[in-house]
């Protein structure tokens, strides 16, 4: 399986369930970077994926700190509310 076709694919399903979702990025371009970066989390190919932390946080009750490297799950987008063409691009 290829992934940028799959992750390509998944946003454009996206854009069609909710035309609202371009509409936005048509009338604020500037957003279009934070929506990239959204659209790979809620609807990225992969399960699971590595991050380093770029500050001191806490994750579900877990300390993190800065530079330290995490395994990030991606399941949650399987939750009917994560379909619901929500896309933090104003965060």
């Amino acid at each position: 399986m290829k992934i940028l076709p799959v992750t390509l694919g998944a946003a454009m399903l996206r854009f069609c369930e909710h035309p609202e979702i371009p509409a936005l990025l048509r009338a604020q371009p500037e957003l279009i970077p934070k929506a990239v970066e959204e659209l790979l989390r809620l609807d990225g190919s992969f399960i699971c994926i590595g991050r380093t932390a770029r500050h001191n946080a806490e994750i579900d009750g877990h300390q993190v700190k800065e530079g330290e490297r995490v395994i990030t799950t991606t399941a949650h987008q399987l939750l009917p509310r994560h379909r619901a063409g929500i896309l933090g691009v104003r965060r």
